[in-house]
């Protein structure tokens, strides 16, 4: 029968358990942490650059700028889920401006975000009585 251990070695060995399984821990939440920062190897990596804050007709927004750190262009779907992780439950406007106003940077998008709910845009709530609507369909060659 082996001899007990001595009270010393029992004690260190439970304080190098509970280490390694803090370091386990730690390690898990980096993982998870570099997840969201979109870090981890073969994600895509984003930069969003809150401008300014500006009064708009429509409330005041915040100037918000997003890209693909890669410089990808970005499709509709991926550019609206880099908003919602930033801004949930926030909405937004691309402005599509005139071409002497054209800001034209490699694939960065310039959105107007706000907090206010813009009730006026909701695509979800059918027109007000009376509303002329006036469909033309343009076609491009």
């Amino acid at each position: 029968m082996a001899s007990p251990k001595p009270p010393e070695i029992v004690m260190l060995e439970g304080i190098v358990r509970s280490q390694e399984a803090l370091i386990q821990s730690l390690d898990e939440e980096v993982t998870l942490l570099r997840a969201r920062l979109g870090q981890v190897r073969g994600a895509v990596a984003y930069d969003v650059l809150e401008c300014d804050r500006r009064p708009t007709p429509m409330g005041e927004a915040r100037y918000v700028r997003i890209h693909r750190k890669d410089k990808a262009p970005m499709g509709f779907r991926e550019l609206w889920d880099v908003f919602d992780r930033y801004y949930p439950e926030c909405w937004a406007v691309q402005v599509f401006p005139p071409r002497a106003h054209l800001l034209d940077q490699a694939h960065k998008y310039h959105l107007f975000v706000y907090t206010e709910p813009l009730t006026s845009l909701d695509l979800m709530v059918a027109a007000p009585k009376g509303t002329v609507s006036i469909v033309q369909q343009r076609t491009s060659e």
